[in-house]
């Protein structure tokens, strides 16, 4: 089997076994992840950065994530954000050992950015499919996040441009005349 055919069968096998059931395991771990993060937002914004936490582990579990992954999505920034090393043993003594090498493997130390990010990348190539699930959920809950700002900001500038105002007023215009023409024509 060719290596597509065979990650189109594992990520259909994923899907198969998404029946994850959550336990106070989960509950205990999102109130952790809230506490370490309290006081945090997503970059640029008021949102609460719990959010951005939330929605990984809703990604990871809509791919199939098992509760300890979807419990590392939770706590996946803990290390890089919320006390290093230290957190990641702190994840182990509560969680176990599978969450703390998941949250362990996905955290990114804090050299220039290019450099950590062509590093982050080389080692997700020998990282295992838990670690790929909590870093491709993290990819796409911030893919998401810059677009709901681009698109924020761009509709912020065009309802505000003299251009959106002209296009609007041009608009209401016609839309007026069809109304009229509409009505002397109706049968």
């Amino acid at each position: 089997m060719g290596k597509g055919k065979a990650w189109r069968a594992e990520a259909v096998n994923i899907w198969e076994m998404s029946s994850c059931s959550l336990s106070d395991r989960f509950d205990k771990a999102l109130m952790y992840a809230t506490l370490i993060h309290a006081g945090q937002f997503r970059k640029g914004t008021g949102i609460p950065y719990i959010a951005h936490l939330l929605g990984v582990a809703s990604i990871a579990l809509e791919y199939g994530a098992t509760e300890d992954e979807a419990i590392a999505a939770l706590l996946h920034d803990a290390g890089e954000d919320a006390g290093g090393l230290g957190r990641i043993e702190d994840i182990r003594t509560r969680f176990g050992d599978k969450v703390a090498r998941i949250v362990e493997a996905v955290t990114v130390p804090k050299p220039p950015w290019r450099e950590r990010k062509e590093k982050y990348i080389a080692h997700l190539k020998s990282a295992d499919g838990s670690a790929i699930l909590v870093s491709a959920s993290d990819k796409v809950h911030n893919a998401r996040a810059i677009l709901r700002d681009f698109v924020d900001t761009a509709t912020r500038s065009s309802i505000a441009s003299p251009e959106r105002k002209k296009a609007r007023s041009g608009i209401t215009a016609r839309s007026s005349q069809h109304s009229a023409c509409t009505a002397e024509t109706s049968y």
